[in-house]
């Protein structure tokens, strides 16, 4: 036995793993028999779904982290074919009966508290589902809701004065599929004594940013634009006009002759990061704990000059497609979601971007065009075979990137490529059982973004049909890094997906600057998923339920962001567990007394958890019990 603490990780748990029973799962249970030859609980057909109503409850009370009641609460139960909510009481308390048996999860919710479920010890945590015999009576089952954090502050202009309508965000630092990333969490007006206050906020650490409202931030008229507007509604009232024809947008005034002014780019107000800068790169991070209330994160809004950027967009492929748009995508991932320009590019490729506060960015440029593909009908009525081919519409996007630096200078002929992106090609074969006709079969091959640490939002390719000889191409793929899958037939699951030499399940493949043609998609018939499970208990033998369970491959290969070879899950009240769709291979098992949303992926992370696992080998289709024991040496804090 070892035991180690990582940040993330208030307490490990570390178990001792119970000699392997008879495959899972184990014999049935034999149920007595009522009148009519059925089995207590069996309904006499196997499709009819659960009853609604039975003789079981589950009774408890909604509390929140310092053990009072909370009334009011809002608790919703689930599970199978029941779904119910009610109110809780002014003592917290609330009751579902009539319950039929199965597995059921309890959610409460309520304002200036995160949502809660029972079983769930700290917020963003899985909770626990309770399994409920036939006529049992569950009491005592406590919900616990974590108050929500706040931070408030004030929003200044550069004279000190407060600011009002100014917009702040709180942008909170998580855990994704092994990647930490930055993530909207809440937003804020500033009222009239600019004053914020962002509310309901998860425990964690946040980045504060501001920006002054849509009013300020932008190009305004010049004296010079004003006096040619003046002219322009003295002219019109001479002549008998009483309509002058004048706009201004995005800092280009139109006279009514035609004749176009420009305002130059203006100092204005730049999203500002807390405690003061406009780098996102300089922002200092702002923790809260659950329930504080953080005052006093305020922020002085920095004026700076801003640019303007002009260029063209152009096609490698020759003529531009009728709607091109271009906008920016900030480097920096703290600056997503800021409020930047954008516009259309003119027919001979043009376009102009104002009011670009100083920063890294990725010009985007996307085309939409609008195609026409001919995909097989659906099979007629008795399988019999359907001439007709359906004429469905689709889109294919287009695009191009260019990295620029923008210094306050405005930047002019700016370049920026269409490209219809790389193809994706391949064939798709078939194992076992009779291989569909794919003249009347609508089976479509698509990509999937998988994780990365990029910030970039590429389009998603649309998918291409798979033709008659089982063959495909994806088409304007942007670079990026994917995992390619195959859906629409039934009886028959992706085996194998290999690009490149490699199955993209397992290790998803870059798309950058050559097209890919070898992809071998194999599907096979009669793939049965496998299944671990067991149960997990204390020392004493009884359910240990407030752990979670992490698989992961032996294989440091597979550890990797959203690979399928890990996976968590948390036990019933009854202690059991159950994973199921691992692919067969070796595998490390290990229990946890709390685990940080994300955290599974995380490569030091799991190296940690190798000391604290044991092996345990998956078959093709095999159903494994894997029991398992908690062991706690004492009060000593686990550490590395």
């Amino acid at each position: 036995m070892s035991n180690f603490h990582m940040p993330g990780l208030s307490l490990v748990c570390l178990l001792v793993l119970a000699q392997t029973p008879p495959p899972f799962p184990p014999p049935p249970v034999q149920r007595p028999v009522v009148a009519g030859g059925v089995a207590a609980g069996q309904s006499r057909d196997q499709n009819q779904r659960m009853p609604l109503v039975g003789k079981g409850s589950i009774a408890g009370t909604v509390l929140n982290e310092r053990g009072q009641p909370v009334k009011g609460a809002r608790v919703s139960l689930g599970g199978g074919a029941v779904s119910r909510s009610e109110v809780s009481s002014a003592s917290g308390e609330f009751l579902f009966d009539k319950l039929p048996e199965g597995r059921y999860s309890i959610s409460a919710t309520r304002t200036r508290y995160l949502s809660g479920s029972y079983g769930q010890k700290r917020p963003e945590r899985s909770g626990t589902s309770i399994q409920l015999a036939d006529g049992e009576i569950k009491k005592g089952l406590n919900v616990t809701l974590f108050s929500a954090s706040v931070i408030t502050g004030v929003i200044y202009g550069d004279d000190g004065e407060p600011v009002q309508n100014a917009q702040v965000r709180a942008l909170r630092w998580t855990m994704r599929t092994g990647v930490r990333r930055l993530q909207s969490a809440n937003g804020a007006s500033t009222d009239d004594r600019g004053m914020y206050r962002l509310y309901g906020l998860t425990p964690g650490e946040y980045v504060i940013t501001a920006s002054s409202n849509s009013q300020d931030f932008g190009p305004q008229m010049t004296v010079e634009m004003a006096m040619a507007v003046e002219k322009a509604v003295q002219a019109a009232a001479a002549s008998g006009d009483p309509n002058v024809r004048t706009s201004f947008s995005n800092g280009v005034l139109t006279l009514p002759n035609g004749q176009t002014m420009e305002s130059p780019a203006p100092v204005t107000f730049a999203p500002t990061y807390y405690p003061g800068t406009t780098s996102p790169s300089g922002a200092l991070s702002v923790t809260v704990s659950g329930g504080e209330e953080r005052q006093g994160i305020d922020i002085t809004l920095m004026k700076v000059q801003t640019s303007t950027i002009t260029g063209m967009v152009v096609s490698a492929s020759g003529a531009l497609p009728q709607t091109v748009t271009v906008n920016l995508q900030p480097t920096d991932e703290a600056a997503q979601g800021m409020p930047l320009s954008s516009a259309r590019v003119t027919p001979d490729g043009r376009f102009t971007l104002r009011t670009v506060p100083p920063g890294q960015y990725n010009i985007i440029a996307r085309a939409t065009t609008t195609v026409r593909v001919q995909v097989p009908n659906a099979p007629g009525v008795g399988g019999a075979a359907v001439p007709v081919q359906e004429v469905a519409t689709s889109q294919t996007v287009s695009t191009g990137r260019t990295l620029v630096s923008v210094d306050g200078a405005n930047l002019n002929g700016v370049i920026v490529t269409l490209d219809g992106g790389r193809s994706v090609a391949g064939r798709v074969v078939f194992e076992g059982g009779m291989p569909p006709d794919l003249n009347r079969t609508r089976m479509t091959a698509n990509l999937q973004m998988a994780p990365s640490a990029s910030s970039i939002n590429n389009p998603t390719p649309q998918p291409a049909p798979v033709l008659a000889d089982g063959t495909f191409k994806i088409a304007n793929v942007s670079p990026g890094r994917y995992v390619l899958r195959v859906s629409g037939v039934q009886n028959f699951s992706v085996k194998s997906s290999v690009v490149r030499g490699r199955d993209s399940l397992d290790y998803p493949f870059e798309v950058e600057n050559d097209d890919i043609g070898d992809a071998l998609v194999t599907m096979a018939s009669g793939l049965v998923p496998t299944e671990l499970g067991g149960t997990i208990t204390d020392q004493t033998g009884q359910p240990a339920v407030d752990y979670t369970i992490v698989v992961f491959s032996s294989d440091q290969r597979f550890w990797m962001p959203g690979s399928r070879r890990i996976q968590t899950a948390r036990p019933g009240t009854d202690g059991k567990y159950t994973l199921r769709g691992l692919p067969a291979g070796e595998y490390q098992i290990a229990a946890l007394s709390d685990l940080e949303p994300g955290m599974q992926y995380d490569l030091e992370f799991l190296k940690a958890l190798l000391v604290a696992s044991t092996r345990v080998t998956l078959g093709d289709g095999a159903k494994v019990t894997q029991d398992l024991r908690i062991n706690v040496s004492g009060s000593r804090r686990p550490e590395l």
